[in-house]
């Protein structure tokens, strides 16, 4: 009778579990669906990564590292992923934002002026180091050199760095205004960076390089015993700039812009700007890269001797065009606790890096 009994109790509890499961089945299959796009909660979604693209000129891990703490302090500031892609050439970033792999980069200014034109990028801000945010194109020689005029260099072999204002553009505008720029007159030697150009010069592989004035002066401190004599000197265009799509300029230009301008006012900004070598951020407008477009225009048709593909960039509307033929300045160099004088560069030896091409003097 109590076996009978329980197997009554247990066959309704069963029974009771199954009802309730049933039950709250079909409470569930009642429940309103949430749709993609209609009310969703816009929290659950992660927010989209904003990518900056980076061209390391030379020692890319320790250049990393450094930008890689600005993206950080922008990510936090901001609440906004921000993912740092290297490219190994300035053709390669420009490729990026054309496929908008990434939605902004950090550039020098030749690039910028390709990619304003281009793909209608907008230049945001650069970094100040400590009152130093343009830089001009030099050529050198050795100081014992007998090379005194740019005339002198017909026959010469000359070094360059491919895709900059310093030591492609501007050297290739200053042969052509001398009539050097083709037949056996011209001899160029690209190399690899700016630090190659002055190895190579004072190694005897060239007899002439096309450097960055910032980048000469870096190495001067160190280096001492080089010497060297400046031959011309560009105008000043801005360093390197971070620019954006258009697109992402619009959304998030501003909140950047911003950000970046005032990141000084802090100390977590201090120490980041600190890591990369500059006092603060500033403004970079377009009309301040006037200097390029002026050498682009004056080389007309003689451009593809740059060696960069595709049609020279166009002088947008809000730059006029100068009045009078741009020339090379003269300027001294101010390195720390003496100024250098513009007709004797010295700079050092040291174990820089070979050209590791070789020309007749």
């Amino acid at each position: 009778m109590r076996k009978t009994c329980m197997k009554i109790v247990w066959i309704a509890l069963v029974t009771l579990l199954i009802v309730l499961l049933i039950c709250g089945l079909y409470w569930l299959s009642q429940m309103p669906q949430d749709v993609p796009g209609q009310g969703a909660a816009p929290a659950s979604q992660p927010a989209p990564v904003l990518r900056i693209g980076l061209v390391p000129e030379r020692d890319i891990f320790n250049l990393h590292r450094r930008y890689r703490a600005l993206m950080d302090y922008l990510s936090r500031k901001l609440g906004q992923p921000i993912a740092l892609a290297t490219s190994s050439s300035y053709e390669g970033v420009l490729q990026d934002l054309a496929d908008k792999r990434i939605d902004g980069a950090f550039l020098g200014s030749l690039v910028t002026v390709l990619a304003m034109d281009r793909l209608d990028v907008t230049p945001l801000v650069r970094g100040d180091g400590k009152g130093k945010d343009t830089y001009s194109g030099l050529l050198i020689v050795r100081d014992d050199s007998p090379i005194r005029e740019v005339e002198q260099l017909a026959g010469k072999s000359i070094g360059m760095v491919r895709t900059t204002t310093a030591a492609n553009l501007f050297p290739i505008w200053l042969l052509s205004r001398h009539g050097l720029l083709h037949g056996a007159d011209r001899r160029i030697v690209w190399v690899g960076t700016h630090d190659d150009v002055a190895a190579a010069v004072h190694g005897g592989q060239i007899a002439a390089g096309a450097i960055k004035d910032r980048r000469l002066e870096a190495l001067l401190p160190r280096h001492p015993e080089w010497k060297f004599r400046r031959l011309a000197q560009s105008k000043f265009v801005p360093e390197n700039t971070l620019v954006l799509r258009g697109d992402k300029a619009e959304t998030w230009g501003p909140a950047l812009r911003d950000l970046l301008l005032h990141m000084h006012e802090d100390e977590q900004g201090r120490q980041t700007l600190e890591q990369l070598g500059s006092a603060r951020f500033v403004v970079t407008r377009p009309e301040e890269y006037a200097p390029i477009f002026d050498m682009v225009d004056q080389l007309g048709e003689h451009w593809h001797d740059v060696n960069i593909g595709g049609p020279p960039p166009r002088r947008p509307a809000s730059i006029p065009a100068p009045t009078s033929r741009p020339t090379s300045q003269p300027c001294s160099l101010h390195v720390p606790g003496r100024t250098v004088q513009p007709d004797r560069l010295r700079s050092s030896a040291g174990e820089l890096a070979r050209a590791g091409q070789s020309a007749e003097k």
